[in-house]
């Protein structure tokens, strides 16, 4: 029977899930990130990978959408912080 976490434990894990392929994202690549990599860094066993995720592309999608969103935020709050520059 699969473990059961608490929703903490839950969240901790996800976030650690998401730390790490981010930096596997940036110094392996998509193709070389393996959830075998991942999970090792987690410490948690691959099964439990596919409690929080169906798959590796989908956890560094969400990653990448995540990344994308600050990036945007932050461009948006330079650039309104400019001279002469309409509120967006």
């Amino acid at each position: 029977m699969p473990k059961t976490f608490s929703k903490s434990e839950r969240e901790y894990i996800r976030e650690r899930l998401k730390a790490e392929a981010g930096k596997c994202l940036a110094t392996y690549g998509i193709r070389k990130t393996t959830i075998d990599e991942l999970v090792r860094r987690v410490g948690i066993p691959k099964g439990t990978f596919y409690l929080f995720y169906e798959s590796k592309e989908r956890l560094l999608f969400e990653v990448i959408m995540e990344f994308d969103q600050k990036a945007q935020a932050q461009l948006m709050q330079e650039l309104s912080a400019l001279p002469g520059v309409p509120d967006v």
